[in-house]
């Protein structure tokens, strides 16, 4: 099929692969990560805010007695 041996070596060669199958999983894993955000986005939001409100009145002591 392949003449030249270049070719024939370019197409055997596998090095590559690996790293097109993480960058499939990790887009994958991206994907449904903005999906599950989307999913429990309302469900999530009240305690997010308490969250918010609980850390913005704690306070941390920097001196020591």
């Amino acid at each position: 099929m392949f003449q030249s041996p270049r070719l024939r070596t370019f197409f055997k060669d596998e090095s590559g692969a690996v790293t097109v199958d993480w960058v499939v999983i990790t887009a994958t894993l991206c994907g449904m990560t903005l999906a599950m955000m989307l999913l429990f986005r309302d469900a999530l939001s009240p305690q997010s805010e308490n969250l918010g409100s609980e850390l913005q009145q704690f306070t941390i002591s920097t001196t020591f007695d």
